[in-house]
């Protein structure tokens, strides 16, 4: 399996955390408090927003599965050019159009967060 292949599928599933946001949202009692707007989720907790421990920005559920793929990918090795890369590729080829500034604004803000460390 080639390297790109096999981070596409890593975006894909492991590193894939919008769903795991709307449990946060939903958990958090921050859930459904505007119209949907988008149908490819669960409703219970995709119109919720999540803010990440000593930062000060609120992210919508999918722009916080950015953040966290971004630090996910960058916690592995990844360069943020290469982040930010086989993301907007991922989009376009997802027939989402390119990477909107707040997608790379939450992957940026990932890839730098500091607070996340490896454990054993």
């Amino acid at each position: 399996m080639s390297v790109g292949f096999y981070l596409a599928k890593l975006g894909h599933n492991d590193f894939d955390f919008a769903d795991d946001m709307t449990s946060v949202t939903k958990d958090g009692g921050n859930v459904n408090i505007g119209p949907p707007i988008q149908g490819n989720f669960a409703k219970d907790g995709t119109q919720g927003f999540v803010k990440f421990e000593n930062t000060k920005d609120l992210y919508n559920v999918y722009d916080a599965g950015n953040f966290m793929t971004g630090k996910a990918f960058s916690m592995i090795g990844l360069s943020e050019e290469r982040i930010f890369g086989g993301a907007n590729t991922n989009s376009i080829i997802t027939f989402k159009g390119p990477d909107t500034k707040a997608d790379q604004r939450a992957l940026s803000n990932g890839i730098r967060y500091p607070w996340v460390k490896w454990s054993k």
